[in-house]
């Protein structure tokens, strides 16, 4: 049955009334120039009142469900976004104790470094005392067999600059020498000689009224504090500030040099002198020959030490000398050979010194050698001792050029260090062979005579007999390493 539905129409709206309690609004075109409201009647059935309803419903339903799916996920966000923010503050605690333990840790381990560097620094400091203590009682017994001084002589070393330098007593080449009246002006000279830091003056006294004995047969007698040196006995005057000759032929005696001693002509000689060396490290030795022209320098019965020990400074550098029955230590190596011609027979090399720092090694710790040969031809190591150095007692590279015909032979060997490899290293680098090196007849001690004494390579072309150790007689061990560049 047909509803009657009563539409009342307006500009803006239409809104219908149903007959009998059901409606629906159906929109009908209002005349927009009619502005009283009209009416209009529309006639739906039953069916089409109940889908239509039925239609609203759905979609009332779907908006509620729309509704409901939007604010559930709104929620889910938010709970999301609080987890994520109590996850991440939880990682920056997890990091921050983390950090935390981390820096701890490494606070600790600085402190027991420190703690172990202290420690290694004391016995370090305590290693060096008593070997001090030790050379100084050694240098005083030794001292002590002169005869007693009369009365008025000094019985320490001399304070006051010579008036006049020392002169050289006549030259055994020329016919005729001119006698220089002044020797080569020192760079410095003070009024008084500084006395030394690292080794106690010597004490000189009057010449003994017998001469002392013959010097020892090459690798007969063990050099040491009693047979190399200054004679016992010995008068010693002072000279301040570096010592230059220029005067070939020259010999200078009896000498106690604060300063650099320079080696710039042939045929020179010093001799029953000590040699300390000056202030600050001038990249040559103690005692430096690097003058081609400077042949056949001589110096025998001398004592080589620095008053002022420095990183970098060693007792005697060069090429064309002889070294013979001298005491030399203090420096950080004992000698360096670096040209042809030169020699060290029958002397004492003994407590070298190594730095922590040493910018030759890449700021790494001093590689103390006794005798160090760079370079050079007809070289010898005869009849020495050559103990005491952290590193070899004699090493050969070619740093600064070939290295050939070298004899080390008749030598007492030993260290006192854990940097050493081998008492005697022979090595070609940086030149692809070392040819023409004779090892024979050496002693070895020290802390490696049960490991390896001689060090090379196939390289190498070595001569070796008759070398022994110390201890047991045993035959020295050779280490051939598979390339030593």
């Amino acid at each position: 049955m047909n509803r009657k539905i009563r539409v009342y129409m307006s500009s803006v709206a239409a809104v219908a009334v149903v007959s009998g309690g059901i409606g629906l609004a159906a929109v009908v075109p209002a005349n927009a120039s009619n502005a009283a409201a009209t009416t209009s009647t529309v006639h739906y059935t039953a069916a089409q009142l109940a889908a239509h309803k039925a239609q609203v419903a759905a979609k009332a339903k779907a908006a509620a469900k729309a509704k409901a799916v939007a604010k559930a996920k709104a929620a889910a966000k938010v709970k999301a976004a609080a987890k994520a923010k109590a996850a991440a503050k939880a990682h920056a605690k997890y990091e921050a104790a983390k950090a935390a333990k981390a820096k701890a840790a490494k606070a600790a381990a600085a402190k027991a470094a420190k703690t172990a560097a202290d420690k290694a620094a004391a016995l370090k400091a305590a290693a060096a005392a008593k070997a001090k203590a030790a050379a100084i009682a050694a240098e005083k017994a030794r001292r002590n067999h002169a005869p007693k001084p009369p009365v008025g002589s000094p019985t320490t070393s001399p304070t006051s600059t010579p008036t006049v330098a020392p002169s050289p007593t006549t030259a055994p080449s020329p016919t005729t020498t001119p006698t220089p009246t002044t020797a080569p002006s020192p760079t410095t000279t003070p009024t008084v000689a500084p006395s030394p830091t690292s080794v106690p003056s010597p004490t000189p006294t009057t010449t003994p009224t017998t001469p002392p004995s013959s010097p020892p047969v090459a690798g007969n007698v063990q050099p040491n504090a009693d047979n190399t040196g200054v004679p016992a006995g010995t008068v010693l005057t002072v000279y301040n500030g570096d010592l230059t000759i220029t005067t070939a032929g020259a010999t200078y005696s009896g000498l106690d040099i604060h300063g650099y001693l320079r080696i710039q002509a042939p045929n020179v000689t010093v001799k029953n002198s000590i040699i300390r060396g000056g202030t600050g490290n001038n990249g040559l030795g103690i005692v430096s020959d690097v003058s081609d022209a400077a042949t056949n320098f001589l110096l025998e019965d001398s004592e080589v030490v620095p008053q002022y020990p420095v990183v970098n400074l060693d007792d005697v550098k060069g090429w064309n000398y002889t070294l013979l029955r001298d005491n030399i230590h203090g420096s950080v190596d004992g000698l360096k050979m670096y040209g042809n011609n030169a020699t060290v027979e029958d002397s004492w090399i003994h407590d070298l010194v190594t730095y922590a720092h040493d910018p030759a090694q890449n700021n790494g710790p001093s590689h103390s050698d006794g005798v160090q040969i760079l370079s050079g031809t007809n070289l010898k190591v005869i009849g020495n001792t050559i103990i005491g150095q952290p590193n070899s007692s004699v090493i050969i590279t070619q740093d600064n050029g070939p290295v050939s015909n070298v004899t080390i032979s008749g030598n007492w060997l030993g260290s006192q260090g854990s940097q050493q490899v081998a008492t005697i290293k022979l090595l070609n680098k940086p030149l692809p062979t070392l040819s023409g090196i004779t090892v024979t007849n050496n002693i070895f001690e020290g802390q490696l005579a049960s490991a390896c004494q001689i060090l090379d390579s196939p390289a190498v072309t070595l001569v070796s007999s008759g070398n022994v150790i110390g201890a047991t007689n045993a035959t020295a061990k050779l280490l051939r390493t598979a390339s030593t560049t």
